[in-house]
């Protein structure tokens, strides 16, 4: 086969596939935005956070791809210098302290820890397997150990969940896997027994009886009551009682509002996400590409699975957002980053792609000509320029 048609049986329509992950994320903004206004729950934030998010993804897929990958080994950084700090310097709400306050503004550090993480452990997985694999388990180490301090047990529980997976993509042999699954089994144990919170939220969900005022007989009732089609929007009684109905149960909101066929529709958004994102992490040609778009798509699914699995009863109560619906500065702009970053690395493939294109049209209409060797060197480098550097060289 000829380097042309190798070429071009590898390019997916990429184009499609970013939209398709682009899409369905602006419509899951555009929808939080009319849930905040219609419960009239600090809409203008929602609106600023919702810019800041369009203004991460539009910034952050411009990038190169190597500025992109290095920037979350910065980021990564901050994240972690924030969360030693939150122990002294964090607010504390609701028995946990996971906020630094600066006058009307919180920032969440562990929000932009999780897709922080998930691309900087791709790339010590695809550089050098053997050498920076026990960095990466003890950069788990330290962040479990961080977030059971906060506690965030939710949040741990949805990165150990997705670095699990990045483990298999990999190609972490299956001993080890089972290991690290049984050492998060051991690490959930350890919760149960030393963190009452914990406790008491898995005992309810294990042992609390099915009534109305119970957590699944109450989503029940939100169910019955928006029926099919909804309430319409700003009708749903839920921001009465609930305090948190733009935010953790922002899910059971848009139920109410839209009904049964709007909470199917966001599902199948959150579906699309997972299925291009999957799509698009296959197609692409650099491992660390591949380690860090799966990590993220993994993310903004696992995520979306838990907290609408919490507000269905399917799990216990974890206190995490919907990724793009929910209120909350951090997780918008820090899901956002992540989508421009799996936006940044689709346009690099496809930058790359198209300069092996135009070298392997040359090199079929000119055999003997320039030499080859310097053309296939202004060729490489402008590759390199646009993130088509080897793995080794990320």
């Amino acid at each position: 086969m000829s380097t042309a048609l190798r070429v071009r049986s590898r390019n997916p329509r990429r184009q499609q596939l970013a939209l398709g992950i682009l899409l369905p994320v602006l419509l899951l903004m555009v929808t939080g935005l009319f849930i905040a206004f219609s419960h009239n729950q600090r809409p203008s934030h929602h609106a600023f956070h919702l810019l800041l998010g369009l203004a991460a993804i539009i910034g952050t897929a411009m990038l190169p791809a190597p500025l992109v990958l290095r920037t979350a080994s910065m980021v990564l950084s901050a994240s972690l210098l924030a969360m030693v700090a939150l122990p002294f310097l964090g607010t504390e709400n609701f028995g946990a302290t996971r906020w630094l306050t600066i006058g009307e503004w919180s920032l969440q550090p562990s929000e932009f820890l999780k897709p922080a993480m998930l691309i900087v452990c791709a790339r010590w997985l695809a550089t050098d397997k053997n050498h920076l694999r026990p960095l990466v388990f003890m950069l788990y180490a330290l962040i479990a150990l961080l977030l059971l301090i906060q506690p965030d047990f939710g949040q741990l529980m949805i990165l150990s969940t997705v670095l699990i997976a990045q483990f298999y993509l990999a190609g972490l042999n299956n001993r080890k896997l089972i290991i690290i699954a049984a050492w998060i089994l051991g690490l959930i144990l350890l919760s149960y027994w030393l963190l009452p919170h914990v406790a008491q939220r898995i005992d309810q969900f294990l042992f609390e009886e099915t009534d109305r005022y119970s957590q699944a007989g109450w989503f029940a009732r939100i169910l019955a009551e928006g029926g099919l089609f909804g309430k319409g929007i700003g009708s749903g009684t839920l921001k009465n009682y609930v305090l948190f109905s733009t935010s953790d149960f922002v899910f059971a909101s848009i139920t109410e509002d839209f009904g049964l066929i709007g909470g199917l529709f966001v599902v199948l958004l959150f579906a699309a996400v997972t299925l291009c994102g999957t799509l698009t992490a296959a197609a692409l040609h650099h491992e660390v590409h591949r380690l860090v778009v799966a990590g993220l798509t993994l993310l903004i699914t696992v995520q979306s699975i838990v907290n609408i699995g919490s507000v269905a009863s399917l799990f216990p109560p974890k206190g995490t957002t919907l990724p793009f619906l929910s209120s909350g500065g951090s997780s918008m702009l820090a899901m956002s980053w992540g989508v421009g970053v799996v936006l940044a690395l689709i346009r690099a493939d496809h930058c790359r792609r198209r300069a092996l294109q135009e070298f392997a049209n040359s090199q079929r209409s000119n055999n003997q000509g320039p030499g080859s060797q310097g053309y296939r060197a202004s060729i490489t480098k402008r590759a390199d320029a646009f993130g088509g550097a080897q793995t080794s060289r990320q």
